[in-house]
């Protein structure tokens, strides 16, 4: 598993978002693959459901995502 820090995280962005991906695109593809990853590791998570905290900056976007998925998901 690869880890960033928020800085770098925040210049991959950036940088995918100058060479033409719209931020929405990287906002639902982070969300998703989150959702998906606590659904293939928590398996209890859909019978007990889940609270999704957001961090400050431009986290709430992706933890709408998260929410949205996990409740199509059954949670």
């Amino acid at each position: 598993v690869r880890v960033t820090t928020a800085a770098q995280a925040a210049a991959r962005d950036a940088a995918a978002i100058s060479a033409g991906t719209p931020s929405y695109s990287l906002m639902h593809r982070a969300g998703t693959s989150a959702a998906h990853a606590i659904l293939a590791h928590v398996a209890e998570v859909r019978s007990a459901g889940a609270v999704v905290f957001c961090g400050g900056g431009n986290n709430g976007g992706d933890g709408w995502v998260v929410a949205g998925e996990l409740a199509r998901a059954g949670c």
